[in-house]
């Protein structure tokens, strides 16, 4: 989607002036998130135009909506999520909505890439201010919950002949998580929970008493150790406090199981995430990084905390995730399916119900 952006989106920018002023808004926002300001006299002013340009695209008698005239609305809703405005938000995404399902299906596919564009932000969305998808094809039913920790792992095998930047510890708890959640999505796909037998509840307490959330977190000691020095150590210091994190979740009988400890567990994840260089994330732990921001964002209590994570993590995957979503449409189907850890816990105390949250 990079590729797109750089060329096609900008193509039809130096064209049509509301997706110019929306690209140069984009960029001027850009750079006051990273100076920590508020909008600038320059940010508003493109911000503005493009806007009115858009209206007075939109309210002409014979309305064309072209290439130009959806990708405007991409950056305004962007950055009205990432300074958490929800009303604008939801405005733009709805008209956004409106726009693509009033264009005929072979209309909206000479959209291109920019379709995956659209999808990411509109995902983001859902997953920043906790609400269901406003756009009926951004359900996956192909994609399981698990789908993006088995990416993981396989990644993980790749790189074991060349190298490993992987810890044997982190290894191990990864495909700890991956059995418990791939053995609980087996029970949920039982039609009904009378349906479950007693091999697999056996089986499910068998793998949640491995899931140990003091065992990660000696192994790394992300609060009293001192701060790791190298991209691979950061790299397994998120692992250690993402496996940790949904160790806790899984385990809600598990000692320490309290709110202060899964939320200073998520301030260092993120704060980890973030002192990674977006170069190493792209070229050799895509996989990873998804799955440590849904992870985070899955335990995240507010809107703030969540947008953190994933406008971090769409701005990196956006250079290597194909317009297919390939990344992220996994990464949405573990946190939209992401297990209610107040239920699991009674396969550690003996009950037999479960539940996986939608």
């Amino acid at each position: 989607m990079a590729v797109h952006l750089s060329s096609e989106w900008m193509r039809n920018a130096t064209a049509n002036a509301s997706l110019f002023h929306a690209t140069l808004f984009s960029a001027s926002a850009s750079i006051d998130i990273l100076r920590g300001s508020r909008n600038n006299r320059v940010t508003l002013y493109h911000q503005t135009c493009a806007i009115r340009l858009l209206n007075q695209t939109l309210n002409k008698d014979t309305v064309e909506l072209n290439y130009a005239a959806i990708g405007t609305v991409v950056p305004l809703i962007f950055y009205n999520m990432v300074a958490l405005d929800i009303d604008s938000a939801v405005a733009h995404q709805k008209g956004l909505t409106m726009m693509l399902l009033s264009l005929p299906t072979e209309k909206r596919d000479e959209l291109g890439p920019l379709l995956g564009v659209i999808k990411l932000a509109l995902l983001s969305f859902s997953c920043i201010f906790d609400v269901p998808p406003a756009w009926d094809c951004l359900t996956f039913p192909d994609v399981r919950p698990h789908s993006i920790l088995r990416s993981v792992i396989a990644s993980m095998t790749q790189q074991s002949n060349t190298g490993s930047i992987f810890t044997p510890t982190t290894v191990d708890n990864i495909l700890d998580i991956y059995a418990a959640i791939s053995q609980l999505q087996a029970i949920a796909d039982h039609p009904t929970l009378e349906d479950v037998t007693a091999a697999d509840i056996h089986q499910m307490r068998h793998l949640l008493k491995t899931l140990d959330p003091l065992r990660p977190r000696k192994a790394a000691q992300p609060t009293s150790a001192s701060s790791p020095t190298s991209t691979e150590e950061k790299l397994n210091v998120c692992c250690s406090l993402a496996t940790s994190i949904l160790s806790r979740l899984l385990r809600a009988d598990a000692p320490l199981y309290e709110e202060s400890t899964l939320q200073a567990e998520l301030n260092q994840l993120t704060q980890r995430i973030t002192e990674i260089d977006a170069a190493f994330w792209i070229r050799r732990a895509p996989e990873t990084l998804t799955w440590l921001i849904f992870t985070g964002a899955a335990t995240a209590p507010t809107s703030l905390d969540r947008g953190r994570l994933i406008l971090y993590g769409g701005t990196v995957l956006t250079a290597v995730d194909s317009d297919k979503l390939v990344l992220v449409r996994q990464g949405w189907v573990y946190l939209g399916r992401d297990v209610d850890e107040s239920q699991v816990g009674d396969f550690s105390s003996g009950a037999t119900g479960c539940a996986i949250g939608i």
